[in-house]
């Protein structure tokens, strides 16, 4: 029994493809519904993440037998799988929070082998490289040092930055950096 119009599967299994691609989503990724109704995973990439595009295509082909679109403005570079059954698995079955904000370690990296753990870290580190506005997530990838054995700690940099971002001001108050 396949799930999607491309045939998702209705199982994925819980191995180093999961890992990775959870830590490439929690780092970079974002999920939503567009005003179109299109279940949308994205991933917000630069213009040197080759290695995690190529990571991603194999990732969607073999746990979700499903492609990636890429799409590149300037320096900007958008990986979307289009899927609502891979979302619908990412929001409502694993659990993942949505907003940068709300973002933490999803419940099966949590309870996965911790040679699995080390995938989605690593995975994480290659994405976001230690920085995160979440407060949870920061002690989540924390706990996940300390099954590893490394005691890892954290520092909040509190600074108010502003960016512009199509015109418009994109307000930073304060991130967590490992």
């Amino acid at each position: 029994v396949m799930g999607g119009k491309r045939g998702t599967p209705c199982t994925v299994p819980v191995n180093t493809d999961l890992m990775r691609f959870l830590g490439y989503f929690i780092a970079e990724g974002s999920a939503l519904v567009s005003s179109s109704r299109t279940h949308l995973v994205s991933f917000a990439l630069g213009p040197k993440d080759d290695a995690i595009v190529e990571d991603l295509r194999g990732i969607a082909r073999r746990l979700f037998k499903t492609e990636i679109h890429e799409f590149r403005k300037g320096t900007a570079r958008k990986v979307n799988l289009t899927d609502k059954i891979v979302y619908l698995f990412l929001v409502h079955v694993l659990g993942v929070a949505l907003g940068a904000h709300r973002k933490r370690v999803p419940a099966v990296v949590l309870n996965a082998e911790p040679s699995l753990q080390m995938e989605f870290v690593k995975a994480y580190w290659a994405g976001d490289a230690d920085v995160t506005v979440s407060r949870q997530l920061m002690s989540d990838l924390l706990y996940l040092f300390l099954f590893q054995g490394v005691v890892a700690s954290t520092h909040f940099d509190d600074a108010v930055r502003t960016a512009w971002l199509r015109g418009r001001p994109i307000t930073s108050r304060g991130f967590f950096q490992l």
